[in-house]
């Protein structure tokens, strides 16, 4: 006699997926176009983002020197336990994380796992921005460009809630506020 089919609900079945690691996730793309466009969901991903923030992690930038920038994430668990004891983190050496195929070298910050890179060209005195989630292995195009005196800049990077929107502050000279959503520099 075979066991009756059980049958789970869409909805919990999104639930328990939104526990789920990144990386777990980023696997469940390619398994089928419906798990793919899950995923991609930006309601899925806010979900996701809500319980990911009960396991904080956060970003170190580390500088070599000014060819070899690299970020690295960190459990913030892993920190304080490390803290506590005195004991060394050791830092892991992974390419994935250099900065130098990137076309950036300056990190402006990190919110909700999205670091807000800076890259900038000597030459035509140009600076740009990329978005990279190295959850998902993504990155954005240069978007954000203004001139300016390399190193004159005072720059912040942050979500607003009210709009759903990330955003980088430049206070050098004035204000301006760059927004990932329309990709345009506002006077504020």
């Amino acid at each position: 006699m075979s066991s009756p089919t059980i049958f789970l609900p869409d909805d919990l079945i999104v639930e328990v997926l939104s526990f789920l690691p990144v990386k777990t996730l980023m696997r469940l793309r390619s398994c089928c176009k419906s798990s793919n466009s899950l995923v991609s969901d930006p309601l899925f991903v806010k979900s996701h983002l809500q319980h990911s923030t009960q396991n904080p992690n956060f970003t170190l930038g580390r500088t070599l020197c000014i060819e070899d920038t690299s970020v690295l994430p960190i459990s913030f668990d892993r920190f304080i336990e490390s803290s506590c004891s005195s004991k060394p983190i050791t830092l892991t050496n992974d390419p994935y994380y250099s900065l130098k195929d990137k076309d950036c070298s300056n990190v402006v910050g990190s919110y909700n796992g999205l670091i807000c890179l800076l890259g900038y060209s000597f030459e035509s005195r140009e600076m740009w921005f990329r978005f990279w989630n190295p959850a998902t292995r993504t990155i954005s195009e240069k978007i954000g460009h203004f001139r300016s005196i390399p190193y004159s800049y005072d720059l912040t990077f942050g979500y607003d809630n009210s709009k759903d929107t990330y955003k980088v502050v430049n206070l050098y000279r004035g204000a301006k506020v760059f927004s990932l959503g329309d990709n345009a520099w506002r006077n504020i």
